[in-house]
Order: C-alpha cells, then sequence, then structure tokens
C-alpha cells in the first residue's frame, strides 16, 4: 500500500522517525496499521526472546544496536563469560560523576551471574 501524500516518514533521524497525518484522511489509519501489522508488531515479538534481542543488540546494521551498545542486562542470565567481564570492566571505567549508578549495576550484575549454574 503506498502511503498517502499526507503521511510523511521522515528519514533525517531514523530513531525519532515521526508520523504525521491528516486526521481527515482515513488512508492515513490504514498505513499505520499497516505498519503496525507487518513490521512493529513481528519486531517486538522477537524482542521477548533474550537470545534474538541479543542478536539484534549485536548487530551494527539493525538500528537497536546504536541505542544499546552494551548489553549487560541482556546477558546477564547467561552466566559469567568474557564477554560479560568485558562488560562489567566497561561500567567499572565509567567516570562515577557522569553514571553514579555503574557501582550498583556492576554488583547486581556479578551477584546475578554467579547464581547461574
Amino acid at each position: 500500500m503506498d502511503a498517502p501524500e499526507e503521511v510523511v516518514r521522515p528519514g533525517w533521524a531514523p530513531s525519532t522517525d515521526l508520523w504525521r497525518f491528516s486526521p481527515g484522511d482515513p488512508r492515513c489509519g490504514e498505513v499505520i496499521a499497516e505498519v503496525l501489522r507487518e513490521q512493529a508488531v513481528p519486531l517486538l515479538l522477537r524482542l521477548t526472546d533474550r537470545a534474538e534481542f541479543l542478536a539484534m543488540v549485536r548487530d551494527p546494521a539493525k538500528p537497536l544496536a546504536s541505542g544499546l551498545g552494551h548489553p549487560i542486562m541482556l546477558m546477564v542470565d547467561g552466566g559469567p563469560s568474557p564477554e560479560l567481564d568485558a562488560e562489567i570492566a566497561y561500567y567499572e571505567a565509567l567516570d562515577p560523576v557522569g553514571w553514579p549508578v555503574g557501582p550498583e549495576i556492576v554488583a547486581w550484575v556479578r551477584a546475578r551471574a554467579s547464581l547461574v549454574q
């Protein structure tokens, strides 16, 4: 389905892609429903699987990768690993003034990962 002229999807900022539409045009709702049905809902369903979510975050070609560069919360339930250690080191190196919750995150991750057998 082609988007009506009144529907604009600006390409200038994919992470903040916005919809504008004419409220009197029923085609706009059809386009939005189609995008939800064909793109948004399938993506959300994939993101409910932790392994799939982590794979998408790690894939630099995916939009999620830019927003979640350090997916420590997705990795913690896999237990201790060299990759998790690298994520912990990243958080430990953060400036506590700019990231005051870093030590709490590290402590929680270490405790949670230690429970995995």
